[in-house]
């Protein structure tokens, strides 16, 4: 987790979540693409081989209940976005 974490070359830091059960992973994976979505990063999940083979029930919630992030979208002038546009 450690080197998932901070072990990059660059001045940056990624975001790394450890579920330590299936219901939780389920629910973490959702959040991470939401946190990927909103600040654009990749975003990790890791698991251990403990949580990995655990097997127990999994409740999935109606889709409705479940909140997902929106990426922003450009604004302006599609013609600015082209890159078929020489300015």
């Amino acid at each position: 987790m450690m080197q998932a974490r901070w072990g990059s070359h660059g001045h940056y830091e990624i975001i790394a979540l450890a579920p330590s059960s299936p219901q939780e992973l389920f629910y973490e994976t959702i959040n991470a693409f939401n946190l990927s979505e909103k600040y654009r990063i990749p975003v990790l999940v890791m698991t251990d081989e403990v949580t990995g083979h655990l097997s127990e029930r999994v409740i999935i919630p109606d889709s409705s209940a479940v909140k997902l992030q929106t990426r922003p979208r450009a604004r302006g002038r599609k013609d600015r976005f082209s890159l078929s546009n020489p300015h």
